[in-house]
Protein backbone atom coordinates (compact mmCIF):
# COMPACT_ATOMS: atom_id res chain seq x y z
CA UNK A 1 0.00 0.00 0.00
CA UNK A 2 1.49 3.56 -0.69
CA UNK A 3 2.62 5.96 2.17
CA UNK A 4 2.27 8.95 2.92
CA UNK A 5 5.88 10.18 2.30
CA UNK A 6 6.02 7.84 -1.12
CA UNK A 7 5.89 11.51 -2.24
CA UNK A 8 9.21 12.26 -1.13
CA UNK A 9 11.73 10.32 -3.70
CA UNK A 10 15.53 9.93 -1.62
CA UNK A 11 17.04 7.67 -4.13
CA UNK A 12 16.32 4.33 -2.52
CA UNK A 13 14.24 1.46 -4.39
CA UNK A 14 11.52 0.40 -2.16
CA UNK A 15 12.01 -3.28 -3.39
CA UNK A 16 15.35 -2.69 -1.64
CA UNK A 17 13.88 -1.45 1.58
CA UNK A 18 11.39 -4.31 1.51
CA UNK A 19 14.49 -7.10 1.42
CA UNK A 20 16.19 -4.57 4.22
CA UNK A 21 13.00 -4.92 6.39
CA UNK A 22 13.01 -9.14 5.52
CA UNK A 23 17.28 -9.39 6.52
CA UNK A 24 16.51 -7.69 9.74
CA UNK A 25 13.53 -10.34 11.03
CA UNK A 26 15.81 -12.93 10.18
CA UNK A 27 19.13 -11.35 12.19
CA UNK A 28 20.72 -10.91 8.65
CA UNK A 29 23.05 -7.71 7.78
CA UNK A 30 23.94 -6.16 4.36
CA UNK A 31 27.79 -5.08 4.08
CA UNK A 32 29.17 -1.85 3.94
CA UNK A 33 29.14 -0.42 0.56
CA UNK A 34 32.15 1.97 1.86
CA UNK A 35 34.22 -0.82 1.94
CA UNK A 36 32.88 -3.96 0.59
CA UNK A 37 30.79 -4.42 -2.62
CA UNK A 38 27.26 -2.65 -3.74
CA UNK A 39 24.34 -3.32 -3.05
CA UNK A 40 22.17 -2.19 -4.99
CA UNK A 41 20.50 0.29 -2.69
CA UNK A 42 19.85 2.76 -5.70
CA UNK A 43 21.01 5.71 -3.86
CA UNK A 44 23.65 6.37 -6.54
CA UNK A 45 22.97 7.17 -10.13
CA UNK A 46 24.49 5.59 -12.91
CA UNK A 47 28.34 6.47 -12.84
CA UNK A 48 28.97 7.69 -9.05
CA UNK A 49 30.08 5.43 -6.43
CA UNK A 50 31.19 6.13 -3.07
CA UNK A 51 34.55 7.97 -2.72
CA UNK A 52 36.51 5.46 -0.17
CA UNK A 53 39.98 5.21 1.29
CA UNK A 54 42.29 1.94 2.14
CA UNK A 55 41.48 1.86 5.91
CA UNK A 56 44.55 1.53 8.20
CA UNK A 57 46.22 -1.29 9.14
CA UNK A 58 45.59 -2.05 12.67
CA UNK A 59 48.08 -3.86 14.70
CA UNK A 60 48.16 -6.83 16.40
CA UNK A 61 47.24 -7.02 20.04
CA UNK A 62 45.71 -9.05 22.39
CA UNK A 63 41.84 -8.74 23.46
CA UNK A 64 40.98 -5.84 25.91
CA UNK A 65 39.92 -6.44 29.31
CA UNK A 66 36.44 -7.87 28.72
CA UNK A 67 36.63 -7.95 25.06
CA UNK A 68 36.24 -11.68 23.94
CA UNK A 69 38.73 -13.27 21.56
CA UNK A 70 36.69 -12.66 18.75
CA UNK A 71 35.37 -9.96 19.76
CA UNK A 72 34.18 -7.03 16.84
CA UNK A 73 37.15 -5.33 14.64
CA UNK A 74 38.29 -2.05 16.01
CA UNK A 75 39.31 0.76 13.98
CA UNK A 76 42.47 1.82 15.13
CA UNK A 77 42.68 5.95 16.28
CA UNK A 78 45.53 7.75 14.39
CA UNK A 79 48.03 9.14 16.56
CA UNK A 80 48.67 11.63 14.64
CA UNK A 81 45.98 13.08 11.67
CA UNK A 82 46.82 15.29 9.27
CA UNK A 83 45.33 19.28 9.66
CA UNK A 84 45.48 21.60 7.23
CA UNK A 85 44.21 25.51 8.52
CA UNK A 86 42.10 27.26 5.15
CA UNK A 87 41.37 31.20 4.64
CA UNK A 88 38.62 31.81 2.92
CA UNK A 89 36.39 34.70 1.61
CA UNK A 90 32.78 34.66 2.14
CA UNK A 91 31.17 37.21 -0.40
CA UNK A 92 27.85 38.15 -2.44
CA UNK A 93 25.08 35.27 -1.78
CA UNK A 94 27.23 33.23 0.41
CA UNK A 95 27.08 36.49 2.86
CA UNK A 96 23.95 35.01 3.80
CA UNK A 97 24.52 31.56 4.96
CA UNK A 98 24.72 30.68 8.49
CA UNK A 99 27.27 29.47 10.62
CA UNK A 100 25.54 26.18 10.49
CA UNK A 101 24.86 26.17 7.09
CA UNK A 102 28.77 26.93 6.17
CA UNK A 103 29.69 24.33 8.64
CA UNK A 104 27.33 21.78 6.32
CA UNK A 105 28.78 23.32 3.07
CA UNK A 106 32.47 22.85 3.91
CA UNK A 107 31.89 19.25 4.83
CA UNK A 108 30.40 18.89 1.50
CA UNK A 109 33.05 20.69 -0.54
CA UNK A 110 36.09 18.79 1.24
CA UNK A 111 33.98 15.40 0.61
CA UNK A 112 33.63 16.27 -3.12
CA UNK A 113 37.35 17.48 -3.71
CA UNK A 114 38.10 13.82 -2.60
CA UNK A 115 40.07 14.80 0.51
CA UNK A 116 40.20 11.80 3.62
CA UNK A 117 38.32 14.37 6.11
CA UNK A 118 38.39 12.66 9.48
CA UNK A 119 35.34 12.04 10.99
CA UNK A 120 34.67 12.21 15.10
CA UNK A 121 33.76 8.69 16.57
CA UNK A 122 30.07 7.49 18.12
CA UNK A 123 26.56 7.10 16.70
CA UNK A 124 26.86 10.48 14.66
CA UNK A 125 30.27 10.72 12.82
CA UNK A 126 30.93 14.37 11.79
CA UNK A 127 33.56 16.04 9.80
CA UNK A 128 36.28 17.30 12.41
CA UNK A 129 36.14 20.87 11.45
CA UNK A 130 36.83 23.66 13.45
CA UNK A 131 35.35 27.32 12.41
CA UNK A 132 36.49 31.16 13.35
CA UNK A 133 33.55 32.62 15.38
CA UNK A 134 30.51 32.67 13.55
CA UNK A 135 29.30 36.57 11.67
CA UNK A 136 25.81 37.87 11.73
CA UNK A 137 23.97 36.40 8.71
CA UNK A 138 24.87 39.15 5.48
CA UNK A 139 28.51 39.97 6.73
CA UNK A 140 30.70 39.57 4.22
CA UNK A 141 34.30 38.27 4.90
CA UNK A 142 37.68 38.14 3.86
CA UNK A 143 39.55 36.66 6.35
CA UNK A 144 37.56 33.27 8.02
CA UNK A 145 39.15 30.57 8.93
CA UNK A 146 38.77 26.37 8.44
CA UNK A 147 40.59 23.67 10.35
CA UNK A 148 40.37 20.27 9.37
CA UNK A 149 41.41 17.44 9.86
CA UNK A 150 42.35 14.29 7.53
CA UNK A 151 42.89 10.56 8.62
CA UNK A 152 45.51 10.55 5.43
CA UNK A 153 48.14 13.13 4.92
CA UNK A 154 47.06 15.87 2.06
CA UNK A 155 49.96 17.75 1.12
CA UNK A 156 49.24 21.72 0.57
CA UNK A 157 49.51 21.58 -3.00
CA UNK A 158 46.88 19.07 -3.58
CA UNK A 159 44.55 20.92 -1.53
CA UNK A 160 44.92 24.38 -3.13
CA UNK A 161 44.65 22.08 -6.64
CA UNK A 162 41.63 20.24 -5.89
CA UNK A 163 39.17 22.93 -3.66
CA UNK A 164 38.68 26.01 -5.81
CA UNK A 165 36.48 23.97 -8.84
CA UNK A 166 33.94 22.87 -5.88
CA UNK A 167 33.52 25.98 -3.73
CA UNK A 168 30.12 27.76 -4.73
CA UNK A 169 29.81 31.09 -5.86
CA UNK A 170 30.69 33.75 -2.94
CA UNK A 171 33.43 31.53 -1.45
CA UNK A 172 36.48 31.92 -2.87
CA UNK A 173 39.86 30.11 -1.27
CA UNK A 174 42.64 32.74 0.17
CA UNK A 175 45.54 30.52 1.46
CA UNK A 176 46.19 27.48 2.62
CA UNK A 177 48.71 25.97 5.68
CA UNK A 178 49.75 23.09 7.36
CA UNK A 179 49.24 22.84 10.90
CA UNK A 180 52.30 21.28 12.41
CA UNK A 181 52.02 18.19 15.12
CA UNK A 182 51.03 19.56 18.51
CA UNK A 183 50.56 23.25 17.54
CA UNK A 184 47.27 24.53 19.18
CA UNK A 185 44.09 24.15 17.51
CA UNK A 186 41.95 27.05 15.85
CA UNK A 187 39.87 27.23 18.82
CA UNK A 188 43.04 27.95 20.94
CA UNK A 189 43.25 31.40 19.42
CA UNK A 190 41.70 34.59 19.70
CA UNK A 191 40.62 36.15 16.68
CA UNK A 192 41.74 40.57 15.87
CA UNK A 193 39.17 41.20 13.47
CA UNK A 194 38.84 44.78 11.22
CA UNK A 195 35.94 45.17 10.28
CA UNK A 196 34.69 48.29 7.56
CA UNK A 197 31.29 49.73 8.14
CA UNK A 198 29.84 51.31 4.80
CA UNK A 199 26.59 53.03 3.80
CA UNK A 200 24.55 51.14 1.40
CA UNK A 201 24.83 53.49 -1.88
CA UNK A 202 24.04 55.95 -2.34
CA UNK A 203 23.22 56.87 0.94
CA UNK A 204 25.56 59.25 3.39
CA UNK A 205 27.36 58.69 6.50
CA UNK A 206 24.60 60.32 9.50
CA UNK A 207 25.15 63.93 10.34
CA UNK A 208 27.79 63.67 12.94
CA UNK A 209 29.47 60.48 11.95
CA UNK A 210 32.85 62.22 10.88
CA UNK A 211 36.64 61.01 10.98
CA UNK A 212 36.87 64.10 13.20
CA UNK A 213 34.11 62.65 15.37
CA UNK A 214 35.40 59.31 15.24
CA UNK A 215 38.54 60.31 16.48
CA UNK A 216 37.00 62.31 19.44
CA UNK A 217 34.73 58.89 20.44
CA UNK A 218 37.76 57.05 20.35
CA UNK A 219 39.92 59.23 22.32
CA UNK A 220 37.10 59.24 25.26
CA UNK A 221 36.98 55.71 25.04
CA UNK A 222 40.05 54.98 25.24
CA UNK A 223 40.66 57.16 28.35
CA UNK A 224 37.50 55.58 30.15
CA UNK A 225 35.27 58.54 29.87
CA UNK A 226 32.47 57.58 27.87
CA UNK A 227 30.08 54.46 28.56
CA UNK A 228 31.59 50.89 27.21
CA UNK A 229 29.12 48.91 26.80
CA UNK A 230 27.11 47.48 23.39
CA UNK A 231 23.46 47.04 24.12
CA UNK A 232 21.32 44.30 23.88
CA UNK A 233 17.68 45.42 23.60
CA UNK A 234 16.90 41.88 22.24
CA UNK A 235 18.02 39.77 25.73
CA UNK A 236 17.68 42.97 28.05
CA UNK A 237 21.87 43.00 28.85
CA UNK A 238 24.88 44.59 27.13
CA UNK A 239 28.50 43.55 26.89
CA UNK A 240 31.50 45.56 28.11
CA UNK A 241 33.66 46.37 25.34
CA UNK A 242 37.08 47.56 27.17
CA UNK A 243 39.74 44.67 25.92
CA UNK A 244 37.53 43.67 23.07
CA UNK A 245 37.52 47.25 20.73
CA UNK A 246 41.35 47.86 20.16
CA UNK A 247 41.03 49.79 17.57
CA UNK A 248 38.22 52.77 15.86
CA UNK A 249 38.79 55.57 12.70
CA UNK A 250 37.51 56.68 10.15
CA UNK A 251 38.58 57.76 6.71
CA UNK A 252 38.02 58.31 2.97
CA UNK A 253 37.54 54.58 2.62
CA UNK A 254 35.05 53.97 5.28
CA UNK A 255 34.19 53.59 8.86
CA UNK A 256 36.54 50.63 10.60
CA UNK A 257 36.76 48.69 14.01
CA UNK A 258 38.61 46.34 15.26
CA UNK A 259 37.43 44.12 17.38
CA UNK A 260 39.51 41.13 19.58
CA UNK A 261 36.50 37.88 19.23
CA UNK A 262 37.54 35.44 22.23
CA UNK A 263 35.13 32.89 24.42
CA UNK A 264 31.67 34.59 25.37
CA UNK A 265 29.23 36.37 23.88
CA UNK A 266 30.47 37.64 20.67
CA UNK A 267 30.33 41.49 19.55
CA UNK A 268 28.54 42.89 16.58
CA UNK A 269 30.72 45.34 15.02
CA UNK A 270 27.73 47.89 13.99
CA UNK A 271 26.25 47.79 17.02
CA UNK A 272 29.89 48.50 19.10
CA UNK A 273 30.53 51.41 16.61
CA UNK A 274 26.90 52.36 17.48
CA UNK A 275 28.09 52.61 21.10
CA UNK A 276 31.08 54.31 20.84
CA UNK A 277 30.13 57.19 18.34
CA UNK A 278 26.72 57.40 20.13
CA UNK A 279 25.09 57.59 17.28
CA UNK A 280 22.46 54.79 15.26
CA UNK A 281 23.98 53.02 12.23
CA UNK A 282 20.52 51.32 10.92
CA UNK A 283 21.27 47.66 10.15
CA UNK A 284 19.45 48.16 6.32
CA UNK A 285 21.28 51.12 6.22
CA UNK A 286 24.85 49.96 6.22
CA UNK A 287 26.85 47.04 4.98
CA UNK A 288 29.72 45.24 6.94
CA UNK A 289 32.85 43.22 5.76
CA UNK A 290 35.56 41.82 7.32
CA UNK A 291 38.56 42.80 6.31
CA UNK A 292 41.20 41.21 7.81
CA UNK A 293 41.57 38.68 10.69
CA UNK A 294 45.00 38.30 12.70
CA UNK A 295 45.18 34.69 15.44
CA UNK A 296 46.45 35.74 18.58
CA UNK A 297 47.56 32.70 21.36
CA UNK A 298 44.82 32.90 23.95
CA UNK A 299 46.79 34.60 26.91
CA UNK A 300 48.32 36.79 24.96
CA UNK A 301 48.05 40.36 24.42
Amino acid sequence: APLPWDIVDAGIDPGFLLDEREKTRAGETTPDCRRDVCSACGACPPGLRNITYPPAEEPSRGPLPGEAEDGPERLPEPAVRCRLRFRYAKQGPARYLSGLELQSLWGRILRKAGLPVAYSRGFHPAPRLSFSPALPVGTESLAEFLEAEFSLPVPVSEAEKRIPSCLPGGISLLEVRLVPPGAPRLSGFDLSCTYAIRPVPPEPYPDGVTPAATAQAWKRFASGDCPATEGRGDTGGGIDLRGRVTGFLMNEDGLFITIIHGPGKGVRPQEAASALLGAPLASDRFTVTKVSSEMIPRGKD
